[in-house]
């Protein structure tokens, strides 16, 4: 697993770690719904062709499969995975391998600069999310819990964008 865990956990990640697995994904699951949908509400405030993306011109059968499926499988090997374990190999500090991460995860969403804020932050907290599962599970199970808690956020994006569509 990732760092021994002894007496000195304190704080929010002590809080997370105590935890059981189901838990834990109902829990960053919820944070990343109200994030997601709380970010989108205040940006097409301002302006609704910021939540825009190349995927809004594809058919919803491509749509789906790459945003619930592809991308989640993808960029959770990539970004979380791959990232976060070459950081800790190198003995980087779970906190900047986390940044580091989201940095990544935002950077290469490149829609526009206020689509890569926001998922920069989605990708804090699925980097978080992986780092506190991999205290207790391997590498691959860590993967899939995080594989599918991105790609049930997807889902659930992809069903209201489309139901918005449907019903304007």
């Amino acid at each position: 697993m990732i760092e021994t865990i002894g007496a000195h956990e304190y704080g929010i990640r002590k809080y997370f770690l105590q935890k059981s697995i189901p838990v834990l994904f109902g829990m960053f699951f919820l944070i990343d719904s109200i994030y997601v949908f709380s970010t989108s509400f205040v940006v097409s405030i301002f302006d609704e062709s910021l939540l825009e993306t190349p995927f809004d011109k594809l058919p919803p059968f491509k749509v789906f499969v790459t945003t619930v499926i592809m991308a989640p499988l993808l960029e959770t090997l990539v970004f979380q995975v791959l990232v976060i374990e070459v950081l800790r190999r190198f003995s980087v500090s779970m906190k900047y391998a986390i940044f580091i991460s989201g940095l990544v995860f935002g950077s290469v969403h490149q829609y526009n600069v206020a689509y890569m804020i926001a998922i920069f932050f989605s990708g804090l907290l699925y980097a978080y999310a992986y780092v506190i599962v991999r205290y207790r599970l391997s590498i691959f199970r860590s993967a899939l819990f995080l594989i599918s808690l991105h790609a049930l956020g997807n889902l659930m994006t992809f069903f209201v964008n489309h139901l918005s569509k449907t019903l304007s």
